[in-house]
């Protein structure tokens, strides 16, 4: 199912202009999601890199919540 939603995500329009800006190079910043949101987004990005992404949040109970949302899609 994560890889199933994942790919779906992975073929939205700004989902794809964030993997250009990514393959491009240089510094990039994607603000404005919400919730469980940020967590796919940085999921889809790096199905559609096929590479790791660092994704930075302010605090270490934040990170672990990002994991078991993306772990517990599948």
């Amino acid at each position: 199912m994560r890889e199933e939603l994942l790919s779906i995500l992975a073929e939205d329009a700004s989902i794809m202009a964030l993997a250009r800006g990514v393959r491009a190079g240089g510094r990039l910043v994607a603000s404005g999601s919400a919730g469980s949101s940020t967590s796919l987004v940085a999921g889809a990005l790096a199905w559609s890199l096929g590479r790791v992404v660092v994704l930075v949040v302010a605090h270490l109970d934040d990170a672990e919540e990002c994991v078991d949302e993306l772990t517990g899609l599948g």
